[in-house]
């Protein structure tokens, strides 16, 4: 009885894996099925752009000799 029971548990698992499996593996990102990506070269400048999350900026800054001499005792 048991043995009857975990078979057909076990087809079931993977009738869900197969079902349901591929949409799980697949991205939400509207940009990602096209391969269009936003180059960003922080040397150059800041960066900006906006997906699903919201709008983004990023920029560096350079760091000064005062700044890299600090101790954190």
């Amino acid at each position: 009885m048991l043995r009857a029971v975990m078979v057909v548990g076990l087809m079931l698992m993977l009738l869900v894996a197969a079902v349901f499996g591929p949409r799980l593996l697949k991205t939400v990102e509207p940009d990602a099925a096209t391969g269009a990506k936003s180059e960003c070269d922080l040397d150059s400048g800041p960066c900006s752009w906006a997906d699903l999350d919201g709008k983004w900026h990023v920029a560096l800054k350079r760091l000064t000799d005062q700044m890299l001499n600090t101790s954190l005792s």
